[in-house]
């Protein structure tokens, strides 16, 4: 347990239910962080608001470790996997686990988000006009990608929207998606990901990922100031008498793959991960 100012709810003992955790726990788990995350990052009006206790009560289950299942988030999250592959299997429209239609709905609600009430005011401008005759920069805003245009005003997500010729080939189809997929990815800075096995919890497992996390959230959220050399002590202490430049391990390892983790929603992909296998195991029954 760590003694110093800030840390010492801090033990890594609380940390060994990791090492045989299921992929839904693991889900959970870095759901919530991505949570602490994205208030950090991208809600920071929200965040300066909030009082001394509020943020002590916000950080209060990271400082527990295995963040517990006893709120309905969480309940609704571990228990929403087999009923999302069997909505999948039973869907009439023409959905898969990561690729669906766009909804009216989803548009509506595209439409509704006041964030982008600027793009919206840029498209009624340019709506029935003549390119030309339109002042540039509101036009490059209206003609935008939305997706790019709802990444750089706050609300990003994974989400991609797209119109689809389907009078195309079917080859053509599948050529210019992989281009598309790509060059969106690479905007959006989304990661290519491979599908995620057991080797890569163990990996996240050996180099404390977890641990940083929670110590890196909590420090920001509650703006305590931490280096990476004190981390390195808290969350490497059994390496601390051999050759091995702890900081450097904690610089270069440990801190790129949890940046990696909150950073391109691996949480997310996890899921869809896990309802495909799923769904794959209902079919072959």
């Amino acid at each position: 347990m760590d003694s110093d100012l800030g840390f010492d709810w801090f033990d890594l003992n609380n940390y060994e239910p990791f090492k045989t955790m299921s992929t839904e726990d693991w889900i959970f788990q870095l759901n919530f962080r991505s949570g602490c995350y994205d208030l950090y990052v991208n809600r920071k009006e929200e965040l300066n608001k909030l009082k001394a206790s509020e943020l002590l009560e916000s950080t209060k289950p990271l400082k527990e470790a295995v963040v517990p299942h006893n709120d309905e988030y969480g309940y609704f999250l571990m228990l929403d996997y087999e009923q999302k592959a069997r909505d999948s299997i039973e869907s009439q429209y023409e959905n898969t686990t990561s690729i669906n239609c766009t909804t009216s709905l989803d548009l509506f609600e595209i439409h509704e988000n006041s964030k982008l009430d600027k793009v919206w005011n840029a498209c009624d401008k340019v709506s029935g006009q003549f390119f030309d005759e339109v002042d540039k920069g509101i036009l490059s805003v209206a003609l935008t990608s939305h997706d790019l245009n709802n990444y750089e005003r706050f609300n990003r997500d994974n989400i991609a929207h797209v119109n689809v010729d389907l009078s195309a080939t079917n080859k053509q189809l599948k050529d210019d998606f992989n281009q598309w997929l790509l060059e969106r990815r690479k905007k959006l800075k989304v990661a290519k990901k491979n599908e995620f096995k057991q080797s890569d919890f163990d990996k996240w497992i050996r180099y404390a990922v977890i641990q940083y996390l929670d110590i890196f959230l909590v420090s920001k959220l509650e703006k305590i100031e931490i280096t990476h050399s004190k981390m390195a002590k808290m969350i490497f202490p059994y390496d601390i008498d051999t050759d091995v430049d702890l900081v450097e391990r904690v610089r270069k390892v440990t801190k790129p793959m949890a940046e990696s983790i909150l950073n391109c929603r691996v949480d997310s992909s996890l899921s869809l991960q896990l309802i495909q296998q799923k769904i794959i195991g209902m079919k072959t029954v």
